[in-house]
């Protein structure tokens, strides 16, 4: 892919997207192309229909050609190459370490030395669990007597010892996003795990320097990522959302699914105790009400829920040995955080000083973009882009199983060749089992699964 034009397929439970990005001669990125459509066949971030999410695919990829098609410098050519957003209630962040006794001690250490150790991170569980890594994320290293360093490229040392955060989804479901992608046409380039791309898209550096927990509530899961140390040090994915808080509108306030939603958005509140006093009418075909739902009562629902969630997110957070090195507090995105006073209940729960509600920005977001990018529900196709165009090939262990085609091509799928673009050394492509998270946490989503079932 070339370093001017990146295109994003965002597969949401209740939306999909279809994004370009453009970087600036200053070096800002600039969104030219934005295609959106309902999500169909998807389910908490999972791809249950390969037809249905397909069908969604090819009216985002439609739209997006007709925006791009004349755009000064990619006249008549159409997106190929895409990075691709993954999530579900199946992502695990796992834990990995390799020690390495250096045959040649008096070398200094290289890239090719760093990413074998990042590919043996990968393998060191083997590949018979059904799951396929996503990143594998260097945490530190332990380079001689020298602990606890970040980039250990050029040290000396007689043994080296790397601390890995890996973050992995079910085989499946990377399975049947690549089938979809494949059907519509399109290459992929990388996954890229929602909870970071999103992340990457409202956080600032210092915000991720100093610590903080982001947390996108979209409508099928709510996807969390710490950073410290400008570094991701621990995500997951919590597997229920905005769609969960109009089922139980439906249910409690006795509402078809649309009314439920359109309550939500029009008079739903996060804390019920300043809930109007007042009454919604449910209009029937004929436009007389039918039905009256209090506020306090619609709250009341939302509240319960939106609880749930960040309380759900602060155990996770607290299990974690950053829970208190987050100085940045939590930043909430995507289009549940759009309900009112949801960062006042977030600071109640969590215990933060800080808490905020963002949409995509992160300070290289050029103003000119697209006006459909500049809402909390465009943080994760924003972020893809982001990281696409940050993204290196050397680390990390992200997948790029087609290897169809030895050259490099740019957004558009025209040949690069070799020889005309000096390529960075490729990281490892691999699979890798990786284990469990801790019995507790298994045994806390195993529960709510359960009960969202029942």
């Amino acid at each position: 892919m070339n370093n001017k034009h990146i295109a994003a397929v965002d597969i949401g439970t209740s939306k999909t997207v279809t994004v370009v990005g453009e970087r600036t001669d200053s070096g800002l990125i600039r969104i030219i192309g934005y295609g959106q459509a309902p999500s169909l066949g998807v389910s908490r971030g999972d791809v249950l229909s390969i037809q249905k999410a397909l069908d969604s695919v090819n009216a985002t990829i439609k739209a997006v050609n007709e925006q791009i098609e004349n755009y000064p410098g990619i006249e008549g050519r159409y997106i190929r190459d895409v990075y691709v957003g993954i999530s579900g209630q199946h992502v695990r962040c796992g834990d990995g370490c390799v020690r390495r006794i250096r045959t040649s001690p008096d070398s200094l250490i290289t890239m090719e030395e760093i990413n074998a150790m990042i590919e043996d991170a990968g393998n060191q569980e083997g590949e018979a669990s059904g799951e396929e890594t996503i990143h594998i994320i260097p945490q530190y290293y332990n380079v001689g007597e020298a602990m606890g360093q970040t980039d250990p490229l050029g040290m000396l040392g007689d043994e080296i010892e790397g601390y890995y955060r890996i973050l992995s989804c079910k085989a499946f479901s990377a399975k049947n996003l690549r089938l979809v992608i494949k059907r519509a046409g399109l290459k992929m380039e990388k996954f890229i795990l929602n909870a970071a791309a999103s992340a990457e898209a409202v956080l600032t550096d210092d915000e991720k320097e100093i610590g903080v927990v982001s947390l996108d509530i979209g409508e099928g899961t709510a996807d969390l990522a710490i950073y410290h140390d400008n570094i991701l040090r621990y995500a997951a994915v919590i597997p229920f959302a905005g769609k969960s808080i109009t089922e139980d509108i439906r249910q409690i306030c006795g509402v078809s699914l649309k009314n439920a939603e359109l309550m939500k958005r029009q008079h739903g509140i996060c804390l019920s105790e300043f809930a109007s006093d007042k009454t919604i009418g449910i209009l029937g075909s004929n436009g007389e009400p039918i039905k009256k739902v209090p506020c306090k009562l619609l709250s009341c629902v939302i509240e319960a829920r939106i609880g749930e969630i960040i309380a759900t997110a602060k155990y996770l957070i607290d299990n974690t040995p950053y829970k208190d090195k987050l100085l940045a507090g939590m930043v909430l995105t995507g289009g549940t955080s759009r309900l009112p006073l949801i960062e006042n209940m977030a600071k109640c729960i969590t215990g933060m000083e800080t808490v905020r509600r963002a949409v995509p920005d992160s300070g290289i977001i050029a103003r000119n973009s697209v006006d459909e990018i500049f809402r909390p529900e465009a943080s994760t196709a924003v972020g893809l882009i982001i990281k696409g165009f940050g993204m290196e090939t050397g680390g990390y262990g992200e997948n790029n199983d087609d290897e169809e085609d030895k050259f490099d091509r740019d957004l558009f799928g025209e040949k690069i060749e070799p020889e005309k673009e000096e390529r960075p050394q490729q990281g490892p492509k691999k699979r890798g089992f990786i284990k469990d998270l801790k019995a507790g946490m298994k045994k806390f989503f195993d529960e709510n699964e359960e009960d969202n079932k029942s």
